[in-house]
């Protein structure tokens, strides 16, 4: 299976934005371990892997920064071509809405 286009692409960026946000909430109960033991069981068991989603967040679905853009298009002006093609999947880095 895998994925093979745009929509694959942005569910994959929206599973780990769930996933950051979950590792970010987990923080906010941890009052709720001292009761509820297993909440913390089940937590700990897969925190490194979501630590490492978090992680391919950040990577994959970052922030935009102007000046980077910027940097970038000097880097590799060709970057100003392929901006006039966002429509082409094999391109587009997001969808339009």
């Amino acid at each position: 299976m895998g994925i093979s286009d745009m929509s694959g692409i942005v569910c994959l960026k929206n599973a780990f934005l769930a996933l950051a946000n979950m590792v970010d909430f987990e923080r906010t109960v941890r009052g709720l371990y001292k009761e509820h033991k297993t909440l913390s069981a089940v937590f700990s068991e897969s925190q490194r892997n979501y630590e490492f989603a978090k992680y391919l967040r950040n990577k994959f679905a970052g922030h935009i920064h102007p000046e980077l853009i910027e940097k970038a298009i000097e880097w590799k002006p060709e970057l100003r071509y392929l901006a006039t093609q966002m429509d082409d999947q094999k391109i587009m880095l997001f969808p339009k809405c």
